[in-house]
């Protein structure tokens, strides 16, 4: 196989520009595959599938849906809860201390007389 035909078949499959100058791999190393298999071999599909970024959006689409179908409700809302309560606990200790040194402050007199 000539590189010129190499050439037409990877302007047929955009995604191999990508998958190399991500330098995931090199343009002689896709050559050399291109002239052991050929162009409709299935090992291409590696390539493809991997690139392609509506696959790319797919999959990740569905890893989430698939992560939010095994998640336990009830323990996302006890730690939800938990956190709730230490975020308040914090606030209160917080408001105690600015509140009892607010109260607890006398102005002094700056000029103060002894009597002798």
């Amino acid at each position: 196989m000539s590189k010129e035909d190499f050439k037409a078949f990877v302007k047929k499959k955009p995604e191999l520009v990508r998958y190399v100058r991500d330098k995931n791999i090199s343009w002689q190393k896709l050559y050399e595959i291109y002239d052991l298999y050929g162009e409709n071999s299935d090992v291409w599909r590696e390539y493809a599938n991997v690139d392609n970024p509506t696959n790319r959006l797919s999959n990740s689409f569905s890893d989430i849906i698939n992560t939010i179908k095994t998640i336990d409700l009830e323990k996302l809302q006890s730690g939800i809860d938990s956190i709730q309560n230490t975020i308040s606990l914090i606030q209160n200790f917080g408001n105690k201390n600015t509140t009892n040194s607010n109260n607890n402050y006398q102005p002094r007199y700056q000029y103060h007389h002894m009597d002798d």
